[in-house]
């Protein structure tokens, strides 16, 4: 056998180090949807259903936010008005975190 080489049965009793535990964990554990919108309005700010389906993939953020006012946390809701590709006026919501949870 080479110096400094080690085999693969003796890695494999070897522990794996911490953070690399803590790391697989973390990719296993699947966010719920409203975890995902809650990390997203705290990267960005806020969001809209738009940007929510388009950059989540979630269709029904009033439900995701309901659900993350039950568990505590206080939203901002600015209705914006603007014109759609027809010209109608059209009016959707901007949520943002105005409280977190405790």
């Amino acid at each position: 056998m080479q110096e400094g080489h080690v085999s693969r049965a003796v890695r494999a009793i070897e522990a794996p180090p911490l953070t690399y535990c803590l790391w697989r964990i973390n990719m296993n554990k699947k966010l719920r949807h409203q975890d995902r919108v809650l990390n997203y309005i705290k990267e960005f700010g806020s969001i809209t259903s738009a940007e929510c389906f388009t950059e989540l993939g979630i269709i029904d953020l009033p439900k995701k936010i309901c659900l993350l006012q039950d568990e505590g946390y206080v939203f901002k809701k600015e209705p914006i008005t603007q014109k759609n590709r027809y010209g109608d006026s059209t009016t959707y919501k901007r949520y943002s975190l105005e409280i977190e949870a405790e």
